[in-house]
């Protein structure tokens, strides 16, 4: 799920970076975005491709996302961890449990 988190954070940094909302160029609603943007779902690939574009990038820079951003700025708030591991397994349980959560609300 951390390459799924990369995706979204990195997504997230171009969008900022252009001042682009990806609902504008995707033509989807505030919470497809922000599902996207966290890292909860994985756009199709004619999505990748309209975000690239309007970015001005290749897809495969997208997918291979921007590590040093997802650290600084997606999981600051998990800390320092001495293996990394441990910090995508936690946040893999949160998401499962994010899952479960909106699965249960309908």
């Amino acid at each position: 799920m951390k390459d799924l988190r990369l995706l979204g954070s990195t997504i997230r940094k171009f969008s900022q970076d252009n001042h682009i909302h990806i609902e504008n160029i995707l033509k989807c609603s505030a919470d497809e975005a922000a599902s996207i943007l966290d890292g909860r779902v994985f756009p199709e690939y004619s999505s990748l491709l309209q975000l690239s574009e309007a970015f001005g990038i290749g897809v495969s820079e997208l997918l291979n996302g921007d590590e040093e951003y997802y650290n600084n700025n997606f999981v600051h708030c998990m800390g320092n961890f001495d293996d990394l591991n441990n910090r995508e397994e936690i946040l893999d349980i949160i998401d499962d449990y994010l899952v479960l959560l909106d699965a249960s609300n309908g």
